[in-house]
């Protein structure tokens, strides 16, 4: 404090704001720059060249250093009172206050732990800071394991591509109205299926229109709003593949935090593993279809299948390869000295980026829709149409982007996220579903041969077994009653009592089904489903009272942080957004990852580098 008097200080800090702001309105910044940000402010809304250039001046740099130093001295406890006194009557002056709350605008701090010892560091908020929007932040921490060891792990993500991305123009202008276009695309979706509602009906192969007159009215409203649907499905595609791409291209740059190690048995295991799925897979479609071709059981069906099981088998092929490439990129074999084979390098380097953008879940989803535009336009030309005889049934495409209300609905969304979450719980239970009922079918298909004919005894149900098979599936489950029912009201085989018997057999068995499949079977699936349901809102609700309740770095209790401590009243607000900014850290990762050579680093900064190397979070203040 001594060697820093206050009044020094304050008139440093002014004499560089003053620098700055006359650098900003100089003929020679001004030529260079002004016009560029006139141009593109309106659809960029922002000033990110003046930020980085302002950020490149002396004056700043020097400032900034200052400042931090200063915040050091004005809370530390071993600083003397009247030194802060001091400080804060200085800020009294206006011109001394605008210098100050410049530069504080562009300093962050944080705590950290090290040896037992809470240390704060300041230091310059990271350029990619503004591009931290409210949806970026909602996303971040509702990706993260809120209350967990490792909640903070998810702050190694990474911003800078959204910093280069903003300065397309084009991007820019995606960037902001991209959450627009989608909800609209939607609506737009939406009046194209009320329009279909009122004024289109397909009569053989003609298209006529509910009052005949405004036949042509109405389908050209339809093709007009199908080539905007058709537009904007497309430029969200591409908003989303080009935003995905950068991000998958940034992700497999090889850094030393992203490396692990491993012996040469154990890369093996791995890479073996990868291929596990494709040759399960193989084995399953091989063993089907060699029956099916040996039994002569060819039909359209069977080939769709064949085509389709084909496709399946690829893509397995594709994620074991993707399983081999990421190995190859960020495993270490401890065992082997590594060999730099370039060309290997770059085919996984692109192949992996690539198979990650195109099999994104929001490519395929908005690609899925924009093929729907483009077929609900293309099968619906008179040219096309003529040559079938339902009529334009292009048309019918235009109503499955309607699903994407799933996505856009704050309300709905969790039903994708329970369905997604327990795919795996109901895809087992349809397999014993599938198991129990294929047991009935067998009985049946051997002792109820009379009971799943016709009445007239014209028509059978259960000449083969798979035919008794599907017949149970269709309409056992459809079937309030289960089998017994169908068989006994539709095919009209009542139980009849003068067969003691046979009544007791068939009692039996009705019940069987109707107590495992109907009750049983379909009620597993049913809770599931609640589970599901409650689970994620449960989940939701969970972290809605944490973040409300408790700091997400320290762990903390509100009501713990709201006790008083020294006099003074310890507010959870200001722990949350000054004391423990969660994002803070975030810029902080950002901050160190940002200094290319170890000299630059600070002994504290060399020590979270370390930390963060080992995968080890430590470094944050816990209780």
């Amino acid at each position: 404090a001594a060697v820093m008097p206050v009044s020094a200080v304050v008139e440093r800090l002014q004499v560089h704001y003053r620098a700055i702001e006359e650098w900003k309105q100089s003929p020679a910044h001004r030529s260079l720059l002004h016009h560029t940000l006139s141009m593109t402010k309106s659809l960029l809304h922002t000033d990110t060249s003046k930020d980085e250039m302002q950020r490149n001046l002396h004056d700043f740099h020097a400032a900034i250093h200052l400042f931090c130093i200063v915040l050091h001295l004005l809370y530390d406890k071993q600083t003397i009172e009247s030194y802060r006194t001091q400080w804060y009557e200085a800020l009294a002056n206006p011109k001394a206050f605008a210098a100050v709350a410049f530069f504080q605008r562009e300093v962050v701090s944080i705590e950290i732990a090290r040896n037992g010892a809470i240390l704060t560091t300041y230091f310059l908020r990271p350029p990619t800071a503004k591009y931290l929007n409210e949806t970026l932040r909602a996303k971040l921490i509702d990706h993260m394991d809120i209350g967990g060891d490792r909640a903070l792990d998810v702050l190694t993500s990474d911003l800078t591509v959204i910093q280069g991305l903003v300065k397309n123009p084009s991007y820019s202008i995606m960037n902001k109205w991209h959450v627009w276009l989608r909800k609209n695309m939607l609506r737009l979706c939406f009046y194209i299926n009320f329009v279909m509602l009122l004024c289109v009906q397909v009569n053989h192969s003609t298209v006529e229109d509910v009052h005949q007159a405004n036949m042509r009215s109405g389908l050209w409203v339809v093709g007009t709003l199908g080539f905007v649907l058709l537009g904007v499905c497309a430029a969200l595609w591409l908003y989303h593949a080009l935003t995905t791409f950068c991000f998958n291209y940034c992700k497999q740059h090889v850094s030393p935090l992203k490396l692990s190690f491993t012996t040469s048995s154990d890369y093996w295991a791995s890479t073996l593993h990868g291929f596990g799925a494709f040759a399960g897979y193989l084995e399953f479609f091989v063993a089907i279809f060699l029956v099916i071709f040996y039994m002569n059981m060819v039909t359209t069906t069977t080939k769709i299948l064949a085509a389709v099981s084909v496709l399946w088998l690829f893509g397995a092929f594709l994620q074991g390869v993707r399983h081999v490439c990421r190995l190859y990129r960020f495993t270490v074999n401890v065992d082997k000295p590594a060999d730099a084979n370039v060309v290997a390098t770059l085919a996984s380097f692109w192949y992996s980026v690539l198979y990650d953008t195109l099999l994104s879940g929001s490519v395929i989803t908005f690609g899925a829709y924009t093929l729907c535009a483009i077929c609900g336009l293309g099968l619906s030309i008179p040219a096309v149409t003529m040559n079938f005889d339902v009529g334009p049934w292009g048309l019918m495409f235009f109503g499955f982007p309607l699903v994407d209300i799933l996505a856009t609905n704050d309300n709905l969304r969790f039903i994708a996220t329970a369905m997604h979450s327990n795919m795996g719980k109901l895809g087992v239970t349809a397999v014993f579903g599938a198991i129990m009922i294929y047991l009935f079918s067998l009985v049946g298909f051997f002792h109820l041969q009379a009971e799943l004919e016709s009445e007239d005894h014209t028509v059978s149900h259960c000449s083969t077994l798979l035919q008794c098979y599907t017949t149970y599936i269709r309409y056992g489950l459809l079937s309030g009653g289960g089998i017994g029912d169908y068989i006994s009201s539709t095919l009209s085989h009542e139980l009849d009592f003068g067969n003691p018997g046979r009544y007791f057999e068939r009692l039996v068995y009705d019940l069987a089904f109707f107590v495992l499949v109907i009750t049983l079977f379909l009620n597993m699936v049913q809770g599931i489903i609640i589970d599901a349901f409650t689970a994620v809102r449960e989940q939701t609700e969970t972290k809605a009272a944490l973040k409300r309740e408790r700091c997400l770095v320290c762990n903390r209790s509100r009501s713990a942080i709201e006790n008083l401590d020294g006099g003074h009243l310890n507010n959870f607000s200001r722990h949350i957004h000054h004391v423990h900014n969660f994002f803070h850290y975030f810029f902080y990762i950002q901050h160190v990852k940002a200094k290319q050579h170890p000299k630059e680093l600070s002994g504290l900064e060399r020590y979270v580098v370390e930390k963060l190397k080992a995968h080890d979070m430590a470094w944050i203040p816990r209780v």
